[in-house]
């Protein structure tokens, strides 16, 4: 009798632990120029074939709940969140922001799983806050009510929702400071077996680290021209460290911003400093050429996870910047658009 207890105790573990969660995707595209869209998660990409009323459908299984990506062409994609059931998405074309001609796909609607519903509510009032505040002082952004909105929507998530990974992904990546993210973190079940706990505390240590006062560590890293630089060595009023790499698609699209931050702020006491993550020299020349960047650029070309500015500060995410006085003073940083509303202030 125990032998057969045994047997039946091992198949339901070994069930259990192989167990997937299924779902199904139905959907509808606005446009008739498009034949195929293609989705990304844990890993795999699926190309999934549009119908031509523009519906299309999708089958598929996943372990816990996770992110999946939806490929329309190679500059067109969004996300939605997988979990257990049937998901109904409508993508439609719209205007670009900050353009009035350019359209772009974008999923518009998502009804289903409660889960796959919340992050495409959530994530529209964190799109609806970077649109609005773009260019503003981090102060500005979460003292705005919209801002409020935002946190109050993640709180009662993750409270809800202790042991998804969603809510892992909302405390990360949805612009919350750290006093706010160490007060989620707290509720969230960290005996079950979430994906990126770990990480979520490596972020709140770094925004510590950071936080406006702070005085950082002195380094130095090889420049692009082969010489040593050291930060303390720095004359300028103010740096603006910037943790990018040539890999990073927003890193780049965010150098003619800082380009022009750079002409204007530069005789009046600032200085860019690139910090590249690359990690093979040809590629980082490359990008610092092709970028036609001007400021000073140092690597020490060991690639992410083993950078400088992965072990000492704990940036997990690029493009990612600090704004230091001449005394190595933090006066601001984050992941967000670059500080020009600060800079502003600071040399008018």
């Amino acid at each position: 009798m125990r032998k057969y207890l045994s047997a039946i105790l091992f198949a339901f573990v070994t069930t259990s632990l192989s167990a997937q969660i299924k779902f199904t995707i139905v959907g509808k595209i606005a446009a008739d120029t498009i034949k195929e869209i293609s989705i990304q998660y844990n890993g795999e990409k699926s190309v999934i074939p549009v119908l031509k009323n523009g519906t299309f459908s999708f089958e598929g299984d996943i372990k816990s709940d996770c992110s999946a990506t939806i490929i329309f062409n190679e500059d067109e994609t969004d996300v939605l969140w997988l979990d257990s059931g049937k998901i109904e998405m409508t993508i439609e074309q719209l205007a670009e922001a900050g353009t009035s001609s350019k359209k772009v796909f974008k999923i518009t609607s998502v009804k289903g799983p409660k889960i796959s519903e919340s992050y495409f509510n959530i994530s529209k009032v964190r799109d609806e806050l970077y649109k609005s505040f773009d260019n503003v002082s981090d102060t500005v952004v979460r003292n705005s009510p919209v801002y409020n909105r935002l946190f109050l929507m993640i709180d009662q998530f993750v409270t809800e929702h202790p042991k998804l990974n969603l809510s892992i992904e909302f405390i990360r990546l949805f612009g919350l400071n750290f006093r706010e993210k160490e007060v989620l973190l707290n509720k969230l079940d960290k005996g079950s077996e979430m994906k990126d706990i770990e990480v979520l505390a490596s972020d709140i240590e770094r925004e510590r680290k950071l936080a406006p006062g702070n005085v950082i560590d002195d380094f130095t890293m090889a420049k692009s021209d082969g010489s040593v630089f050291q930060l303390s060595k720095v004359q300028s009023q103010y740096v603006l460290l910037e943790f990018w790499s040539s890999w990073c698609a927003p890193c780049r699209a965010m150098r003619p911003r800082l380009s022009g931050m750079y002409k204007k702020y530069h005789e009046k006491g600032l200085e860019i400093v690139g910090v590249s993550v690359d990690e093979r020299k040809t590629d980082w020349i490359k990008a610092i050429e092709k970028d036609n960047v001007q400021w000073i650029e140092v690597s020490d070309l060991k690639g992410f996870k083993n950078s400088f500015a992965y072990t000492t500060y704990k940036i997990n995410a690029i493009p990612y910047w600090i704004l230091i006085d001449k005394n190595r003073k933090v006066i601001q940083s984050g992941i967000w658009s670059v500080p020009e509303q600060t800079l502003q202030k600071l040399m008018p």
